[in-house]
């Protein structure tokens, strides 16, 4: 999600590729925030805490239905974000056909697991009129937790989720995941693909240093410690 002065950078869907149409929201943009969709299934769990581990996320969204309470997997992923120390925050979505006694459920539900002695968070549910910034400003500490109820077809809740979004700071001065542009180059690579007429291409993290265009970089260790380039 891009966004200028604080408003949303919406792309021009017409007749535009999908990289065209993220081109267009960086060039336009001054803060860009990267939102890592992650599963919820308990298939694929592994997978949820590679994206909570290898990709060093600064906050966690932890996504509940209205209409189904809380899970035994939300618990589970709420679980992995308080033992990762990765500051939360709660949507909760389909408020527009949840029963009234579900509702209320699984709002005492939240609150009871994220008071409790293992969480030690202070749930907040977030107003209309609400200063988002203060919960954002905050959320850097992992002193609050805040809540947020929405639904998509009514858009009830939803400027002021987007507008909390485009709050939020990186954590990395209070954490120093990354070292500076300056440093060496340190990429870390988590997956290998290879792309029709293109050929291999790594993904992962950049840690520290810059990568320009055509810069030749040492590749290693391998399993024998070996760095090649």
């Amino acid at each position: 999600m891009g966004f200028k002065e604080g408003k949303q950078v919406e792309p021009q869907r017409v007749n535009e590729k999908k990289n065209n149409l993220w081109s267009q929201v960086i060039k336009e943009s001054d803060k860009v925030i990267t939102i890592i969709d992650l599963c919820g299934h308990e298939t694929y769990l592994k997978t949820t805490i590679f994206g909570l581990t290898g990709l060093m996320p600064d906050y966690a969204a932890i996504i509940v239905g209205a209409n189904m309470g809380v899970q035994r997997m939300t618990k589970e992923h709420l679980g992995i974000a308080l033992a990762l120390k990765i500051p939360i925050f709660i949507i909760i979505t389909k408020v527009d056909i949840a029963p009234d006694d579900v509702y209320k459920q699984t709002m005492d539900n939240l609150m009871k697991i994220l008071k409790s002695p293992a969480a030690q968070k202070m749930p907040v549910l977030v107003k209309e009129n609400d200063d988002t910034a203060i919960f954002a400003d905050n959320l850097v500490c992992d002193r609050i937790c805040p809540i947020f109820v929405v639904s998509s077809v009514k858009g009830s809740g939803i400027n002021q989720l987007r507008t909390f979004i485009s709050k939020l700071t990186s954590r990395n001065q209070q954490v120093k995941m990354f070292k500076p542009s300056t440093d060496k180059v340190e990429f870390v690579i988590d997956s290998v693909f290879n792309v029709n007429t293109v050929g291999i291409v790594a993904s992962g993290t950049l840690m520290a240093g810059k990568v320009d265009v055509k810069q030749i970089l040492m590749l290693g260790p391998d399993i024998k410690g070996t760095i090649v380039y």
